[in-house]
């Protein structure tokens, strides 16, 4: 992920995301519709997020990290 650009997962289930409380403040997170909405404030080191299935209860985890773009890069899509 890029710092200040929105990344979009696709899960095609409701979740629940849990992250850990070291995110809170960097971190912007909205799930609706099967979609996850991510977005960083700041820099985020490797951390997994769990993402439970309203439905089943299954986890799913999923790892991400964010960084400032390089100055020759344009916008990532969301």
């Amino acid at each position: 992920m890029r710092i200040n650009q929105e990344r979009i997962v696709f899960v095609d289930q409701n979740v629940r995301v849990g992250l850990p409380r070291s995110l809170t403040e960097k971190l912007r997170v909205q799930s609706t519709g099967g979609a996850i909405y991510l977005f960083a404030k700041e820099a985020i080191e490797p951390t997994r997020l769990q993402l439970q299935n309203a439905k089943t209860g299954e986890i799913i985890l999923v790892d991400i990290a964010a960084t400032e773009a390089p100055a020759d890069q344009t916008a990532l899509e969301p």
